[in-house]
């Protein structure tokens, strides 16, 4: 695809102007972004806009009444922490480009998880690195996932007691954290939970280290905006197509960041007690029964619920508003529902 000057400039000034204005990428290609990614490879590697230090990546401990947060070097303080429970398993969470601590979505999983009593729900804090160029965001990925490898190994939890989940740019963060924790500690971890991996930077062949199927026992993949600002290839053990293999979901519009963060949505809700099974999705033979939404293999669970025993491509249905899951009940919780809440 050609690329003019002009695009060049104005895909980088979009990019450092916030969440606002993401919108406004629809009218460039995917493509393009991941051309000037590629423009600007040598510069970001050599000269690096406001490059990690461990020192500002934390772990946030995320309960229904406060948030308690130590460095990553100094995980193993967590752990003396008694609203941390060693017992239970931990849910791991990195949220996306430009999404601060306290992003709509981020504050919509911590609910969810608030709402159940088997899990620690713990924010990785990334410390304000993959908020400026996405393309300098993007090369940020690999140290930050190292350093979230460094934190876990530092907590010292048992594989089969962390579950770790990223949206876009975090899915990749996961996915190098998992590959990195491997070489730590010479064991995987049992789940990493991928939520519209980024794209842009990351098209085969990527210009950054990007999440892959073998960075943990267990990958699985909810695509949400494939083709724009999500990847449409296949990461996981298990890759589903919410909505099907289009770029836009029901509800959004035209809005690509609505598509692209609603499967931080369909994932948060599977969270809720009783809502494990609220998306269930049949697994396709090839790519052409996913673009006719003519799958009919196996059923599989997608979101929390599933037992890692699904594998290759699913589709699934999804409504337009909450509940997104067909399967959801009456009654099914989501995020405008009072558990998870603070009640002192």
């Amino acid at each position: 695809m050609g690329f003019g000057r002009f695009e060049f400039v104005l895909v980088f000034l979009i990019a450092s102007n916030g969440v606002n204005s993401l919108d406004t990428l629809f009218e460039l290609t995917s493509d393009t972004i991941d051309v000037a990614c590629r423009a600007v490879k040598d510069a970001v590697q050599t000269f690096p806009l406001n490059p990690p230090y461990i020192e500002k990546v934390s772990f946030q401990l995320r309960t229904a009444c406060g948030t308690i947060e130590f460095p990553v070097e100094q995980a193993a303080k967590l752990r003396q922490f008694r609203q941390f429970d060693v017992r239970k398993k931990t849910a791991f969470f990195v949220a996306g480009w430009i999404a601060p601590p306290d992003y709509y979505y981020t504050k919509d999983i911590i609910k969810a998880y608030n709402c159940r009593r088997d899990y620690n729900f713990v924010l990785v804090n990334t410390g304000g690195f993959i908020t400026n160029l996405y393309a300098n965001s993007a090369y940020h990925t690999e140290k930050l996932g190292k350093f979230l490898a460094i934190g876990l190994k530092n907590l010292g939890l048992r594989v089969d007691k962390m579950h770790l989940i990223g949206h876009s740019l975090g899915a990749h963060i996961v996915g190098i954290a998992g590959r990195y924790y491997q070489q730590l500690r010479g064991r995987k971890l049992k789940r990493i939970t991928a939520l519209d991996p980024a794209r842009p930077c990351f098209v085969t062949p990527s210009v950054f280290p990007r999440l892959r199927r073998d960075d943990a026992d267990f990958v699985d993949v909810i695509h949400s905006n494939p083709f724009l600002l999500g990847s449409e290839e296949l990461f996981g053990d298990v890759d589903f197509f919410a909505g099907g293999y289009v770029a836009s979901k029901p509800g959004c519009g035209i809005s690509i960041r609505c598509s692209h963060e609603i499967s931080v949505q369909y994932f948060a809700e599977s969270v809720y007690p009783e809502n494990e099974r609220n998306f269930v999705g049949r697994q396709c033979r090839n790519l052409e029964e996913l673009k006719a939404e003519s799958c009919n293999g196996p059923k599989s669970i997608m979101g929390l619920g599933n037992t890692g025993v699904a594998r290759g491509i699913h589709y699934v249905a999804v409504r337009s508003s909450p509940p997104f899951g067909v399967y959801a009940k009456a009654g099914s919780l989501f995020r405008t529902s009072q558990c998870g809440l603070c009640r002192k």
